[in-house]
């Protein structure tokens, strides 16, 4: 091929890429166009405070309640106020009735039992005649507690020379309280010879004996208490107890007869009295009058068949 004819060539191929670029509309550029970062300004914020953990407060742990403790009179009870003989008279509790006992006395002579006519449905009876199978779990309730002496604040004393010291403290003076009794009529408990307070059969395979404790007093009150019994034996065993300003009079009489073995029950005394088997026993306990003044007694009568 001459050299004209590459001349040619070479211009036909130039002149159809020139055409090619010319019509796809590209445009070439020395310089390259780029994306510009924004420039962003953050805000900072104070940061968010946290509350501080609430506290749950720990309650203290409550005392166990405990339940009351059953136990079975052997006796008719008087139901008192406050555990002493001298506490108000609240009712009675027949022989062999179920109490619900709360607590006891520092002693532990009193059993603390829920009675609805007390104050805070509550009442005391004596110990010695209720039966329970466990008085350990009869909680103490504690005694009201005994005011201390106001000691006398310090002063200056003087000493042998008859200077005056002030760093000596002077010893209380203690004066004993006399407390007086006041007594009070005996409640009317409406017993009498035709109805009697206690009537008890005994027997070899049941009751044995019984335990009565109340009250008598005159010229005012209850001046008299009535208790029957009937023997399956020959003899019974009295035994009487007393206390109070006045004195008690005790008779015993079968059919409105009196007992020629009964030499009269003194109050501390126990004596063996000879008795007919299956027959009743009316026995009377009053105080006696005379002295113008209220005599008032309180006993416990114990009656039981020998062994």
């Amino acid at each position: 091929m001459d050299y004209n004819c590459r001349v040619r060539k070479y211009l036909f191929v130039t002149f159809m890429l020139v055409f090619l670029l010319s019509a796809c509309g590209l445009t070439l550029s020395a310089s390259s166009s780029g994306t510009a970062t924004p420039f962003i300004i953050t805000a900072t914020l104070p940061p968010t405070p946290i509350p501080p953990p609430t506290l749950t407060p720990v309650l203290p742990t409550p005392s166990p309640t405990l339940a009351p403790v059953t136990g079975t009179t052997s006796t008719q009870l008087n139901v008192r106020g406050d555990p002493s003989t001298s506490g108000a008279l609240l009712g009675m509790i027949g022989p062999f009735a179920k109490v619900q006992i709360v607590g006891k006395d520092s002693s532990g002579k009193w059993y603390q039992i829920i009675y609805p006519q007390g104050k805070d449905g509550k009442g005391w009876i004596i110990a010695q005649y209720v039966q329970v199978d466990n008085p350990t779990a009869i909680p103490t309730i504690a005694d009201a507690a005994t005011p201390s002496p106001t000691e006398a604040p310090n002063s200056p004393a003087p000493n042998a020379t008859g200077t005056m010291q002030t760093n000596e403290t002077a010893a209380p003076t203690i004066i004993p309280l006399t407390i007086t009794p006041t007594l009070i009529p005996a409640p009317q408990d409406g017993d009498s010879a035709q109805s009697p307070a206690v009537n008890v059969t005994f027997s070899p395979s049941g009751t044995r004996s019984l335990i009565y404790s109340s009250d008598v007093s005159a010229p005012q009150g209850d001046a008299e208490d009535w208790i029957q019994f009937t023997p399956y034996g020959t003899s019974v065993i009295i035994n009487l107890t007393c206390t109070g300003s006045g004195i008690l009079n005790v008779s015993l009489q079968q059919n409105g007869t009196p007992v020629q073995s009964w030499n009269g029950a003194l109050c501390g005394a126990t004596q063996q009295v000879n008795v007919s088997a299956g027959q009743a026993y009316l026995m009377s306990l009053s105080a006696e009058t005379g002295s113008g003044q209220l005599e008032y007694i309180h006993y416990t009568l114990s009656v039981a068949t020998p062994p």
